[in-house]
């Protein structure tokens, strides 16, 4: 509240759930306009990680919240049905639309030589990123390689990985990465999982 006073911004951009109800509390400060960008859908995201309850109380967060902001943006059809979703329960639906932010430029496919796809991940090492899932995948697919790398937010799963990970698998596990080496190792990609 006191950044937020001091700052006065125009507007205060919340891109996700964890962050809306500081933003909320900036927008209340400052008069600033709140957009609200999550790109996942949080209460999905936690539901195996957390009891029912949690879940669904983050579930009830999010639609009290989301009648605080001024404008709308998602990251993929999905995220936009479950804004509606959520949004105003007298069937009206929101006053503006909602946005859509795609970090695809191309949407159209690009098909690559089988013997040239490299896939990277750089993220969260979490089961809900399906890292596992991704690594299996790779190590049975002779043409594919995987550059993987991130903290080590799940120990056992991020170990799991270290000891998959082989030049001849296909597999090269680059552990903790600095920002420069993710858009390096990104820029040689052919297909960026996320």
């Amino acid at each position: 509240k006191r950044l937020a006073r001091k700052l006065r911004p125009d507007a205060v951009i919340c891109r996700d759930l964890d962050t809306l109800a500081a933003g909320v509390k900036a927008k209340e400060e400052s008069h600033a306009s709140l957009v609200y960008f999550p790109h996942e859908i949080y209460p999905a995201m936690i539901e195996d990680d957390v009891p029912a309850f949690i879940a669904r109380a983050a579930a009830k967060q999010e639609r009290k919240l989301l009648t605080k902001t001024d404008a709308l943006v998602a990251s993929n059809p999905g995220i936009i049905e479950w804004l509606v979703e959520q949004g105003p329960q007298d069937g009206i639906g929101w006053d503006d639309p909602i946005a859509l932010v795609m970090n695809c430029r191309n949407p159209e496919p690009v098909f690559t030589k089988p013997d040239t796809r490299a896939f990277c991940y750089f993220g969260t090492f979490h089961k809900s990123r399906f890292i596992r899932e991704m690594v299996r995948a790779v190590k049975a697919n002779k043409y594919a390689q995987l550059v993987i790398g991130g903290m080590p937010t799940d120990r056992g799963l991020y170990e799991w990985v270290r000891k998959e990970s082989s030049n001849r698998n296909g597999i090269r596990f680059l552990g903790h990465i600095s920002v420069e080496q993710v858009m390096n190792e990104t820029r040689r990609a052919t297909v960026v999982v996320s």
